[in-house]
């Protein structure tokens, strides 16, 4: 593969700085296709894959969650300290998402 050139091409009305790739703009002005493609781009992802990925991040920050407010349990087995509603609330919460 090729390494890629770049142009930078500076827009006066916002300062701001846009780098073309000048095989990308033959491709549009010929209509053929681009042959080189960032493989971190080749992919887009299904509906079903995203949503799969979607339930699996809700998981895991759940279960991170739930590891972030143990000390509130283990306080309150140890010195008898009440939880806060709102802790106990979000936390039956994480326990539903992360079993899900």
């Amino acid at each position: 593969m090729s390494e890629a050139v770049w142009i930078e091409q500076a827009n006066p009305e916002t300062g701001n700085n846009t780098y073309i790739n000048p095989k990308f703009l033959e491709s549009v002005n010929s209509g053929e296709a681009i042959t080189e493609v960032n493989t971190a781009m080749a992919h887009i992802p299904t509906a079903e894959e995203t949503a799969e990925v979607n339930a699996q991040l809700l998981k895991d920050k759940a279960k991170q969650y739930l590891k972030d407010t143990d000390w509130y349990v283990s306080r309150k087995a140890e010195a008898g300290t009440e939880i806060p509603a709102d802790i106990l609330a979000l936390r039956q919460q994480s326990r539903l998402d992360a079993s899900s």
